[in-house]
């Protein structure tokens, strides 16, 4: 082989072994194939072996409303009249007809005798009058407040192996098959 073919072949071998599909891309696989990866620089990768979390209950307030039929007494008033209204119309009504059952010098006292009669049968007519009481059934409600128990997941513990030790650490959430860990060099 001249020298000339020679140096050629050794530029081209160089050439392919510089690229990306022949070099060897240590230090930049994807961090979720295998190997030595790096997610930033300084940080790799460790495997998750358990993820624990760790639940608490709480009690929780509630609050609801609850119904129920109630039966309720009405006794209604009398005629619609009051008794002062039975007791002025009475006290009219009687004196109009005293003074026209009596003509001459009786008119005037079988006036006043109407009108006292006419009074007290107006007066007991409207507070007397006999009215059934009735029920009705109304619905009432009242707000009731109680609890609930709701287990939440506060945080986890995470096991993980890294470079052939196991390590624990608490986590806010699950982070899945791999962890980030950061290097420091020695």
């Amino acid at each position: 082989m001249n020298k000339k073919t020679f140096i050629i072949t050794a530029a081209l071998a160089a050439t392919l072994a510089a690229s990306p599909a022949f070099a060897g891309n240590y230090g930049h696989h994807d961090p979720y194939a295998g190997g030595p990866a790096h997610f930033d620089r300084g940080t790799e990768r460790a495997r998750v072996t358990s993820v624990v979390p760790i639940r608490v209950i709480e009690r929780v307030p509630v609050s609801h409303r609850e119904c129920y039929d109630e039966e309720v007494w009405h006794r209604p008033r009398g005629s619609g009249v009051s008794a002062g209204e039975g007791l002025i119309a009475g006290t009219l009504i009687g004196g109009v007809i005293g003074n026209q059952a009596v003509h001459g010098k009786g008119r005037n006292t079988a006036t006043v005798a109407g009108s006292i009669i006419g009074a007290v049968v107006g007066h007991a007519m409207a507070s007397e009058r006999d009215v059934q009481p009735y029920r009705t059934v109304e619905q009432r409600c009242d707000v009731r407040h109680s609890y609930r128990e709701e287990e939440r997941i506060v945080a986890y513990d995470v096991t993980y192996r890294y470079a052939g030790k196991t390590y624990t650490t608490r986590m806010d959430h699950d982070p899945g098959k791999w962890l980030p860990v950061t290097v420091q060099p020695y």
